[in-house]
């Protein structure tokens, strides 16, 4: 089984998913919000996507640091 991403599992769970019309309004509208930095999730990055052990914190108020200028 595939554990990646997937974009429906945002709506796993609801008893009506979005309609196409909404996801498209919701699309044209481009809704934003702000996220302090101390809310942000813990970020990590793997140098080896291969291999589980290679994880690293990802510093989110230096980014470039793990990822290099953008």
């Amino acid at each position: 089984m595939n554990d990646g991403p997937c974009p429906a599992r945002a709506f796993w769970g609801l008893r009506h998913p979005p309609s196409a019309a909404y996801l498209d309004e919701v699309k044209r509208l481009k809704p934003t919000g702000e996220l302090p930095l101390e809310d942000f999730p813990v970020l990590v990055r793997f140098r080896d996507p291969n291999d589980p052990t290679s994880v690293e914190l990802v510093d989110p108020s230096n980014l470039a640091a793990s990822f290099g200028p953008v």
